[in-house]
Parts: structure tokens; C-alpha cells; sequence
């Protein structure tokens, strides 16, 4: 991964002495996770161990991040029967990955379970390159695909859709889940407006914090969340494993991270962001959020309904900004 500006070598130096850069054992999966990280406990380790020092880091690295220009590889695996792949499996697998593992190591990681009836060919993204501009809440992803690109936007008050010889326009962002800064890191600064939270060491390295919301391990030396696992009745129904953190403390980002969605102990959708290149401080301009279309595209805008209907036009001439449609077509 190439980063460029603030996130320098001498930092990921820094990150690695102090312990960063380091994967712990994966962890046992027959149990609750947080039986099995409480089990390594040491009431003898040094490092940060108090919430309100958590705290007060996970707001800072989140205020360091607020845009910039990423590339990222997808893998994003779904099973709809929800039976193929063990929550635990999955997790092993995920936090065996070396720092510094590439494409050609993920592609492969799942192969196993096509032999149950999952199919690569079906997943449109498995191993698909995405361009990320990101300012604030803007957001605009360009996933190249065999068959073309597939743009989505959101440029703070309308999502556009843009794939083929079809464009769609919706107002406000829909469920639709793009790659924004929340797919690429989980720093967690829910926790500074929670009561009821305790933190623990595991080892000399790491440490865990529990809520009724969720179970945080986390690098005692720079705050870098390391799995992340989401509870709702005392089950887990999300998880999140990240890899390799990069930067300087701040500014941090993992090489990997991978969201799980779980139905009981079975995966129901895995997605691994692979983080190629990142930017933080790059130039973000208002058209890195217009999607351009050529002459003959058909756009849908859900924003106006005609007789309940959306309203759909084909445009006869190219434009630079699909939402300019209305000009072009009177």
C-alpha cells in the first residue's frame, strides 16, 4: 500500500516498535468472544487501560480523517442461505492475513467453501477495484467491473447512480452501501456517550473493552481497534477484524479491514477492504461528485414522481452533470 502525505515511514516505524503492526494469536472460536479475551488477562501490564483516555484518542483519530482520495480492492462475499460459513472460521482466517498481505492472497482465502455452492462468478464483487473521493459526508465510488464502470455518488443531498446507458437519481442517500471513511476504519466514538463500560488488559500488547453494545480489542500503545464485535442479547451480530495500521497515531488506517454480518454462528455477508493507496490530505473538488453521461442515457429521478411514477427522460446530448438533465431535455 502507498500512502501519500502525513503517512509517512518513519511513523509506521513507530507503529511497529510499539507493537502496531503485530497480530495477536487468533483467538478460540467455540466461545463468546468475551470469555476468550478475558482469558488471557494480566493484572501486571502497563498501557491504556483508562475509558476516558480511550475516549478522548478515538475522538481524536476520528477528527484526523475527514475526506480524501482512496483506492481499494472489494471482496465482498454473500451467502443468502446464511449455511456455508462459520462466524469463527472466518475470523481465524481473517486475523491470520499477514500486514502486509496483498490480492493475490485474499483472492483465494474462501476457496474451500465453493464446494458447498458459493460461486465467485455470481459475486460481481469479489476482487473489484473502487476509486474513493471522499469530503465530510460526499462520498463518490467508481467500481470498475468486467462489463464497465459503476459510479455511485452521494454529493450531500442526492444520490446518483450511474451504470451502462442508465442513470438514477434519489433524494437524500439510500440503503445502498457505498465505501466511505466507515467502510475503510472503525474508530469507535460511540464509547465517550456511553455509561456502563469497562476495559481490561489481554496482554502486554492489546486490551479489551466491554459495553452492553460491544466487545473492543484494541493495541494498548496506540488505540488502533484490532476486532471489534457488535452484541445484541448477548450474541454477536457483527464483527469487524482490521489489519496493519498505517500512519502516525492520528492518523491511522488499517491495511485490511474486513465486516462480517452474522446470523447466529453462520456468516450472511463478509466484506474485505483491501486499501491499496490512500490520500488524506488531497484536493477534494465540488465535480469529483457530478457524474457526467453521454448522449442517449436514460435517467431516472425518483425525486419527481409523474402520475406515481418516476420520471424518466433520455438525454440527447452528453452532460457533465446528469442532475443538469432538465436543461438539456426542454
Amino acid at each position: 500500500m502507498r500512502y501519500r502525505s502525513r503517512l509517512n515511514l518513519a511513523a509506521l516505524v513507530t507503529l511497529e516498535a510499539a507493537g502496531g503492526m503485530l497480530l495477536s494469536p487468533p483467538l478460540r472460536g467455540d466461545e463468546p468472544p468475551d470469555q476468550r479475551l478475558g482469558e488471557r488477562s494480566s493484572p501486571t501490564v502497563t498501557g491504556l487501560l483508562d475509558p476516558a483516555q480511550l475516549r478522548t484518542l478515538w475522538e481524536k483519530q476520528a477528527s484526523e480523517i475527514a475526506g480524501g482520495r482512496f483506492e481499494v480492492i472489494l471482496f465482498r462475499y454473500y451467502d443468502q442461505s446464511g449455511k456455508l460459513l462459520d462466524r469463527a472460521e472466518a475470523i481465524r482466517r481473517l486475523e491470520a492475513l499477514d500486514p502486509m498481505a496483498d490480492e493475490e492472497v485474499i483472492e483465494p482465502l474462501f476457496d474451500d467453501i465453493e464446494r458447498l455452492g458459493w460461486s465467485k462468478q455470481e459475486s460481481t464483487l469479489w476482487g473489484t477495484r473502487v476509486e474513493v473521493a471522499i469530503d465530510g459526508q460526499k462520498v463518490a465510488n467508481v467500481y470498475h467491473k468486467p462489463k464497465g464502470d459503476d459510479v455511485h455518488v452521494y454529493d450531500g443531498v442526492d444520490e446518483i447512480s450511474y451504470l451502462g446507458n442508465q442513470a438514477s437519481i434519489t433524494s437524500g442517500r439510500s440503503n445502498i452501501a457505498l465505501t466511505d471513511l466507515a467502510a475503510i476504519r472503525t474508530v469507535p466514538t460511540w464509547v465517550s456517550r456511553e455509561q456502563d463500560v469497562t476495559v481490561e488488559p489481554v496482554n502486554a500488547r492489546e486490551g479489551i473493552l466491554r459495553s452492553g453494545r460491544a466487545v473492543i480489542r484494541f493495541d494498548r500503545a496506540t488505540g488502533f481497534v484490532k476486532r471489534y464485535t457488535e452484541m445484541n442479547g448477548g450474541l454477536a451480530v457483527r464483527e469487524i477484524v482490521q489489519i496493519g495500521p498505517e500512519g502516525d497515531g492520528g492518523a491511522s488506517l488499517p491495511r485490511i479491514r474486513a465486516e462480517i454480518r452474522c446470523e447466529g454462528e453462520k456468516v450472511r455477508l463478509l466484506s474485505i477492504y483491501l486499501i491499496e493507496e490512500a490520500d488524506i490530505d488531497a484536493v477534494i473538488e465540488a465535480k469529483d461528485f457530478l457524474v457526467s453521461v453521454p448522449a442517449g442515457t436514460k435517467v431516472v429521478d425518483f425525486r419527481v414522481m409523474d402520475q406515481d411514477r418516476p420520471r424518466v427522460v433520455k438525454v440527447p446530448i452528453g452532460l457533465k452533470d446528469v442532475k443538469d438533465y432538465q436543461a438539456a431535455v426542454r
